[in-house]
């Protein structure tokens, strides 16, 4: 999907199309851009990082969550810090300034694989040849966000990113058991109405 949305982007024909959904922004945009921006990247750096994130983690993801509950995550979690950007955005008076790319999602699914194993190692994309436990990964995107969001720098949806990151918190500690014991209840449920 994520490639395609990135086609789709090099090809004048169809910007005001993207523009108008694939990019999250409080002065233009629709209210589908909050889900369809996760999907969105104009620049191919921008995708080949999410993209190995999102191959290296989500492996580990779906044997925690299960693999039935992989893209409900992943698509709300993406609208969730797509809406945590977009607000933080009126906030800070900052509404021109759009929102796009898969990396609050995968923060979130970061977060969830982080928080289940703090200690095995990851590398960083910049130094590849250092492991570093997970935990220390994290805190470490965490406080970079964090000094973007004071410091108001650009280059990154730092706000966005942070929300990403709270819903990995709250889906390990609270939504996930909450939505595992739901779950059975709710299939009884449909299964009785056919």
């Amino acid at each position: 999907i994520n490639s395609v949305i990135y086609l789709c982007w090099k090809s004048k024909q169809f910007h005001p199309l993207m523009i108008k959904h694939f990019l999250s922004s409080p002065s233009t945009g629709s209210t589908s851009s909050l889900l369809l921006c996760t999907f969105s990247h104009i620049e191919i750096w921008h995708l080949a990082i999410n993209m190995f994130v999102f191959w290296s983690f989500v492996p580990s993801f779906i044997y925690f969550t299960g693999r039935e509950n992989s893209w409900p995550f992943y698509l709300t979690a993406g609208t969730f810090s797509a809406m945590i950007g977009h607000y933080y955005k009126l906030f800070a008076k900052l509404h021109s300034i759009p929102s796009l790319g898969a990396s609050g999602a995968l923060l979130a699914i970061v977060s969830v694989v982080v928080l289940h194993s703090p200690d095995s190692k990851v590398y960083i994309i910049f130094l590849p040849f250092i492991p570093i436990p997970a935990y220390m990964g994290l805190t470490g995107v965490v406080l970079f966000d964090i000094m973007g969001v004071i410091r108001g720098w650009r280059v990154f949806d730092h706000a966005a990113h942070l929300g990403g990151v709270i819903f990995g918190v709250l889906y390990y500690h609270w939504l996930h058991h909450i939505l595992s014991t739901l779950q059975p209840k709710i299939l009884r449920i449909l299964k009785h109405r056919k």
